[in-house]
């Protein structure tokens, strides 16, 4: 069932959709008390809609039709339980911010939970007004930072790739521009090898020459080779 009872007092704030998954009446209400007195009193210049649902079944159908800017999720819920509840609300609402909701004597699983994923943990019978509205903007900033980083990311990667595509082709057309692998110089047997362009100076490639071996020769005949090389 969905509740849309937290209404803004003025249109021209912002509106931080919340999605609260959790099957205890109690802390439901607590919940929703908070968010109707963070709105009311005007703390912040933001106001919250929440809809809730007892399953995450309910809520994951729900997730895939509406805007949703943050998850409240309890991990024990009739339909799923333990850390497996936060596994399936990533799987499928990955880009959402989620905050765990567990008890006093579990705030490991609320640890290892932000480890895997959510953005923050609350224990319940510890949480107030202040504390839950912190911890949902918070988790708004971080996940808007993730996103951010995830962005700038991509951009470089695809700069990268730009930049190795480039050098690709410089080296295959600098590579079109090498002599043939062999020079027929009559008087000489060359060894050589390829170095790149930053280790001559210059822009050009060029082959060095490791070792020079002669054969018999006459004047003649070097200067035939000489001749070949300068063509």
């Amino acid at each position: 069932m969905t509740e849309r009872f937290i209404r803004s007092r003025n249109d021209g704030e912002r509106h931080i959709r919340v999605v609260l998954v959790e099957d205890n009446p109690g802390d439901v209400e607590l919940i929703r008390q908070m968010l109707q007195d963070s709105t009311e009193s005007g703390m912040l210049p933001v106001a919250f809609d929440l809809r809730h649902f007892e399953n995450l079944s309910d809520g994951l159908e729900d997730l895939l039709e509406n805007k949703t800017d943050i998850i409240l999720l309890d991990l024990g819920l009739p339909d799923s339980c333990g850390l497996e509840t936060l596994e399936r609300v990533l799987e499928n609402q990955a880009g959402i911010p989620v905050i765990v909701m567990t008890g006093l004597d579990d705030e490991s699983v609320g640890i290892t939970a932000v480890k895997r994923g959510a953005q923050d943990y609350l224990l319940k019978g510890e949480v107030d007004l202040k504390v839950l509205v912190r911890a949902i903007h918070y988790a708004l900033g971080r996940n808007q930072l993730v996103a951010k980083l995830a962005l700038y990311n991509n951009r470089l990667q695809r700069a990268l790739d730009v930049i190795h595509h480039d050098l690709e082709v410089a080296a295959a057309f600098q590579r079109s521009l090498l002599p043939p692998s062999s020079l027929p110089i009559e008087g000489f047997e060359i060894a050589w090898r390829y170095r790149p362009s930053g280790k001559l100076g210059g822009d050009l490639l060029n082959v060095e020459a490791d070792a020079f071996i002669a054969k018999p020769f006459n004047a003649d005949e070097v200067e035939k080779a000489m001749a070949k090389l300068i063509k």
